[in-house]
């Protein structure tokens, strides 16, 4: 038996118990220090000192931490057993403990950690169809779909398109003046042709020797105008060149169309951009002034139905100019207005009248219409008494 173990029995408490259980000697060798005749006393004493023993071994382990195992070595087997048999149901329960906490969501995160791996079903689209498609390979600008560059003399570098140089730039690229293109593809410089000369790559379905032009998206229906000098889109049996307007129209309007000098060469009245190389669609009005077509239906959305530049009505008013009628009619002006007129112009048929005030509008004349303003008072037109300024008094 080892001496520590003997000395706590015989009441020599000042020495510590191990920490750890001792590891089990041969008993064939001398690391045993007791005798028989020390055995036997200490089994005497131990028997007359009766659970007094037990006590003082219980004291020291509590106080040194023994472990269970080394405490239990003077119990009888079937308490052994006993106290075993707790100590597994103990840790048995406090291991379902665990178990159950574990299955207790943090923060109700019922999804994966962010450093656990999702199921593997969820990396795959449930539709075979979004499978299927084959990926599409991005190329070109966001203005034209084309494998090569223009360079720029003005700037001596290169540029997706004339677009994209005018939007970094504080000047617009000539697009006849583009003496070279690189091939994106192989980074090959060559004059501009429709294939590469080294990786023999078509740079664009649709290509203009004129005008440099590339572009791969051939349903646009691009065509070269030799009057306007410039490539357009919409095919060339759908427009003609009205030399005088010196423009592209629609066929619809030949014969149809007020012929003004150069009528696109001017800027929109909307959104102020150059209309002859805008890319957007241009809609002539009935006064015969240009714009664009998205500026014109944004303009009739706003409830503005004249021309900004002649201030015509863009629009047939006659139902319109009939509900104002009705309204004036159903609304007399009070006493002090009711013998005013007031010289109008109308807008549309320029002719020059006097009409009754009302707060609903000024009726002309001629054309019934309500699109009228007051001019300055004339003497020549009936019904307009003339203007008579206060004198001052002396």
């Amino acid at each position: 038996m080892p001496r520590n173990f003997i000395n706590a029995l015989l009441g020599r408490g000042d020495v510590a118990a191990p920490a750890q259980a001792p590891t089990n000697q041969d008993p064939g060798t001398d690391n045993m220090d007791t005798t028989d005749d020390s055995l036997a006393t200490t089994q005497q004493q131990q028997q007359s000192a009766g659970g007094l023993g037990g006590a003082v071994g219980a004291a020291d382990h509590n106080d040194t931490g023994m472990d269970l195992d080394n405490a239990n070595e003077n119990l009888p087997v079937d308490e052994q057993q006993q106290q075993q048999q707790q100590q597994q149901q103990q840790q048995q329960q406090a291991d379902d403990n665990d178990e159950d906490y574990e299955d207790i969501p943090d923060d109700e995160d019922f999804g994966p950690a962010e450093d656990e791996e999702a199921p593997a079903e969820a990396a795959f689209s449930d539709s075979d169809d979004e499978a299927a498609e084959p990926a599409v390979v991005e190329y070109g600008c966001k203005h034209y779909k084309r494998r090569c560059k223009l360079f720029a003399p003005c700037c001596n570098e290169y540029f997706p398109c004339r677009l994209c140089h005018n939007e970094v730039k504080n000047h617009e690229l000539d697009r006849h003046a583009v003496p070279k293109v690189q091939c994106t593809e192989c980074n090959f410089e060559q004059s501009p042709t429709q294939t590469c000369g080294r990786c023999n790559v078509t740079m664009g379905a649709y290509f203009c020797e004129i005008c440099r032009f590339y572009d791969d998206e051939v349903q646009k229906k691009q065509f070269h105008c030799t009057g306007c000098g410039i490539c357009r889109i919409g095919g060339a049996e759908n427009y003609f060149h009205c030399k005088t307007c010196d423009s592209c129209f629609n066929v619809e309007l030949r014969d149809k169309h007020r012929c003004t000098e150069k009528s696109l060469h001017q800027n929109c009245p909307v959104c102020l951009e150059f209309l002859f190389t805008s890319r957007e669609a241009v809609q002539m009005l009935s006064c015969g002034h240009p714009m664009h077509f998205k500026c014109l239906r944004r303009m009739l959305k706003q409830s503005k139905y004249t021309c900004p530049m002649c201030s015509k009505c863009v629009v047939d008013m006659k139902a319109h100019w009939q509900m104002i009628d009705m309204e004036i009619a159903n609304t007399p002006m009070p006493e002090e207005y009711r013998d005013r007129r007031d010289p109008i112009l109308c807008n549309d048929c320029n002719t020059k009248s006097v009409a009754p005030f009302h707060v609903f509008g000024l009726r002309c004349g001629d054309c019934g219409g309500y699109n009228t303003r007051i001019i300055m008072r004339d003497e020549k037109l009936p019904g307009v008494a003339r203007h008579q300024p206060q004198q001052e008094a002396n």
